[in-house]
């Protein structure tokens, strides 16, 4: 045959060939369509068995309705038919439960299991355990915490992870609202836990980070006075507290303080019920309980520590003075004194100083450096000749201070914001001081990220890229003229640049140091006790 092939002509070997090539290519697409055949009837067995166990169709098993229902749970007021194995595939605990027998008529009471905060959440646990998708499953922000320790509590570790999921991506934005959760679950006695504790370590982080943001927002602010002194205090000790100025935290605790003293004020002879019933406990000590607060009892102690928690070194001069003053009708002599010496002492601002409120890369201030920081959000809640000022920085002889006006020092200034820096001599000094020559330099900070080795220099004649705009002056100060500036430094098209993402605005003024030399005072005119020209107030 081969050798009668070979002598074929050549029209009998290409109809041989084409019809070897046919056979072929039907014998393939029969083996294909067999083999589809048997996947899709394999695929329909397998959605059949996930529509009898997950919920898809007509059949579906769901712990709504109860069908098909072997294991009751009560919690609180309410029962649930639900089915065993779909709990204890998902649920140690359950599945603890389900080996030991109790199951079909069987009823588990999880009403003293699960605290109290996490009842309203069972529901989406159970969702996520019914749930054939888990890997797109979500916990909503308003109660992942609340999901975290039930997850926890029922040992559905898959569960436990997403919501730690969305605490992290939550963070910091949403730090207050995941601490009133936390918050809830500490009231029951539930905080604890290794992944609540750890949720609990990244929220306070979050606050601390954001403190500023969350201390300028009137609604966030408001909700941040109801929360437990012992937290507050625990927030406001930190190092790292992201403040703008000390002030601020000044004022939120006067606030704070005030609050609590006037609403819940009880007198040491009464025992009325307090705050929701509470009643007052003497604790046997002259530190005895004077007032209750979210719940908790607050000691004199307490209400003194919630002031010693402010950095009184890095306060403006005013609100030292106001915090001597409150010390002396407290009638806190440590509070005083500490409050004095923190004013005298230069190094104690020093070892005092929180982390700088600056994007990565700017440097921190240097001695010769006035940083000024406020919350300018979308600018409406200004009026024309509103102050902005900074604390007082001492150079030699020389006490300045950065004034901004975010709205104009007038209206005639058309929206834009004006910025000066005043100068007054050190205390005492003649009534003829004067300042040669002094060259100051203004900048706002551009709020943009750039590389975190960015080395950041002091504003400079020459513009730096981190700095939306700069200016600078060299003038004389004396006592006819304390203020030099520009009345509209910063146009409204080039305020978007200079708001960070938490509505922050940061200003810089330097004396340059060429000029040093010339911030002191000569031996002569440091004598005196005459008016030399100071603002009411500053003074102190």
């Amino acid at each position: 045959r081969r050798r009668r092939f070979l002598k074929a002509p050549p029209a009998y070997k290409a109809a041989a060939g084409l019809s070897i090539v046919l056979a072929g290519w039907l014998f393939l697409g029969d083996v294909a369509e067999s083999t589809r055949a048997v996947g899709l009837e394999r695929a329909g067995r397998g959605r059949a068995t996930a529509a009898c166990c997950h919920g898809g169709h007509d059949d579906e098993v769901s712990w709504r309705d109860g069908l098909l229902s072997d294991l009751t749970v009560v919690l609180s007021d309410r029962t649930y038919h639900l089915h065993a194995f779909m709990l204890a595939r998902s649920s140690s605990f359950f599945r603890a439960q389900v080996s030991q027998g109790s199951t079909g008529t069987a009823i588990i009471d999880l009403s003293a299991i699960l605290p109290p905060s996490c009842h309203g959440v069972f529901e989406l646990v159970l969702d996520f355990m019914y749930s054939p998708e888990r890997s797109s499953f979500s916990v909503p922000v308003s109660q992942a915490v609340s999901v975290l320790k039930a997850a926890e509590v029922l040992g559905v570790s898959t569960l436990a992870d997403v919501a730690t999921s969305e605490i992290e991506v939550a963070l910091p934005a949403a730090a207050p609202q995941l601490l009133e959760q936390y918050l809830a679950l500490r009231a029951c006695g539930e905080g604890n836990g290794s992944p609540v504790s750890a949720a609990r370590d990244r929220i306070f982080q979050g606050i601390v980070d954001r403190f500023g943001s969350f201390v300028s927002d009137l609604h966030m602010r408001e909700s941040m006075m109801r929360w437990p002194l012992s937290v507050l205090i625990e927030i406001l000790e930190a190092d790292a507290l992201r403040t703008p100025h000390e002030d601020e935290v000044f004022d939120f605790v006067l606030e704070l303080s005030r609050r609590i003293i006037e609403r819940h004020y009880v007198p040491c002879n009464v025992s009325a019920p307090i705050d929701g019933g509470h009643r007052r406990q003497d604790r046997g000590d002259d530190d005895g309980v004077v007032l209750w607060h979210c719940g908790e009892r607050v000691y004199r102690g307490d209400v003194f520590r919630l002031f010693r928690s402010i950095r009184i070194a890095s306060l403006s001069t005013r609100k030292a003075a106001h915090l001597i003053t409150l010390g002396q009708k407290m009638r806190n002599e440590d509070l005083v004194s500490e409050a004095i010496k923190a004013i005298a002492s230069p190094e104690m601002r020093k070892t005092q100083a929180r982390r700088a409120f600056l994007p990565r890369g700017v440097r921190p201030p240097a001695s010769n450096d006035l940083d000024l920081c406020f919350h300018y959000g979308d600018g409406r809640r200004f009026e024309p000749g509103q102050l902005i000022s900074a604390r007082s920085e001492l150079v030699g002889d020389l006490l300045y201070r950065l004034l901004v006006y975010p709205a104009g020092r007038a209206s005639s200034d058309n929206g834009s914001m004006s910025v000066f820096v005043q100068v007054l001599p050190r205390p005492p000094a003649p009534p003829g001081w004067r300042f040669h020559n002094i060259e100051f330099t203004v900048a706002c900070l551009r709020w943009q990220e750039r590389g975190a080795g960015a080395d950041i220099a002091r504003p400079s004649a020459k513009r730096s890229r981190r700095w939306a705009q700069q200016k600078s002056e060299e003038t004389d100060f004396m006592r006819e003229r304390t203020k030099a500036g520009w009345s509209k430094f910063l146009a409204p098209d080039q305020f978007a640049e200079c708001v960070g993402p938490d509505g922050f605005m940061c200003w810089r003024a330097t004396i340059e140091p060429r000029c040093l030399g010339r911030t002191f005072l000569a031996p002569g005119q440091l004598s005196g006790d005459e008016d030399y020209g100071y603002d009411s107030g500053d003074t102190g």
